[in-house]
């Protein structure tokens, strides 16, 4: 089977959208893509724990209620900084310019630790999973880079087709013009399109002997 770009365009224009998906499909044979599904992502059934530990933060600081947060969000805090190109026993001090403070919910430890062989298992699933879908992506990424290649050349196809038919139309309104006379009729559809050599091609090849 040929491929696309082996087609002629007035051929590849008649092509039906399901003939079009068949080249794509043999592109991707020809450039050796290894085919990939999916990857269904891990679930994490009901383990019978959930974050019912309540807490309040601001900034990087956590504590027990909402009036200890608010006393602590009206202190001037301080933050200290470095550069680590400098060194870091070069340290100065900053305001904290996020003292918003926000209620933030925690799993408690020992639930944590009643279901830890469960997290676990689901973890070991997860990095499967994210590898599984670092190698989707990539799949998904090539075939579309082909699909947009195939399909940019159908849509150049099918408006060259669009074209050819103006032209054609336009060829019977110049003989119409011109009384039948293919020389003045030829003469008006060269004018016409003297800057697009592709569809004058078309309707007077140039001879092999030329």
């Amino acid at each position: 089977m040929k491929r696309f770009h082996e087609y002629d365009k007035t051929e590849v224009a008649a092509f039906s959208d399901a003939q079009v998906e068949t080249l794509i499909e043999l592109e991707i044979a020809h450039k050796g893509i290894e085919p990939v599904e999916a990857p269904i992502s891990p679930s994490l059934e009901s383990i019978g724990i959930s974050k019912s530990h309540l807490a309040w933060q601001i900034g990087n600081i956590i504590v027990s209620t909402e009036e200890e947060a608010r006393t602590i969000a009206a202190m001037n805090i301080l933050t200290e900084h470095y550069n680590y190109e400098i060194g870091y026993e070069y340290k100065w001090l900053d305001p904290d310019i996020s003292p918003k403070v926000h209620q933030a919910a925690y799993y408690k430890e020992q639930d944590i630790v009643r279901v830890a062989k469960e997290l676990q298992d689901h973890e070991r699933k997860k990095k499967i999973y994210d590898s599984a879908k670092s190698k989707y992506s990539k799949f998904l990424k090539d075939i579309s880079e082909i699909r947009s290649h195939v399909w940019g050349y159908m849509v150049d196809a099918r408006e060259f087709r669009d074209q050819v038919d103006l032209a054609k139309k336009t060829w019977e309104k110049h003989l119409v013009l011109a009384d039948q006379n293919k020389e003045i009729a030829e003469k008006f559809f060269r004018d016409a399109y003297k800057d697009n050599e592709e569809i004058l091609s078309i309707f007077f090849p140039v001879k092999e002997d030329e």
